[in-house]
């Protein structure tokens, strides 16, 4: 018998995870939904696409879900999470809230109706 324990990783949905977040991978422009954010606003990679409508006066962005059509932002699968990436429009976000071009940086969402509101995560 060996005197070795075995550690494995645990699992565990906290707090943190009951608000949808999004994370904003820079300088690439990655933009990640992770599967609780998805399943928690009901976002449908397979049928919806996702619009940004940006208001640089008042430093704010509302997010739309939109059937999907060929102008608008769609999520592929990737290991764990749902995303895109579009560099202009990290680029965008960068300068909009004045982000570091070399970390992540995270955004909470809040769902009003079929409209999504953005707030950077500080």
């Amino acid at each position: 018998m060996s005197e070795f324990i075995a550690i494995r990783k645990e699992r565990i949905t906290g707090t943190k995870h009951k608000i949808p977040k999004v994370c904003l991978s820079l300088p690439k422009g990655e933009f990640r939904f992770y599967k609780s954010t998805c399943e928690l606003l009901n976002i449908d990679p397979v049928k919806q696409g996702i619009m940004f409508y940006i208001n640089k006066e008042e430093k704010k962005v509302r997010v739309e879900l939109e059937e999907k059509q060929d102008d608008n932002y769609h999520l592929s699968d990737r290991k764990g999470y749902k995303a895109f990436t579009n560099k202009v429009m990290g680029i965008l976000f960068s300068d909009l809230f004045d982000l570091d071009m070399e970390t992540s940086h995270y955004f909470n969402f809040k769902k009003k109706e079929n409209t999504f509101i953005m707030t950077l995560i500080l």
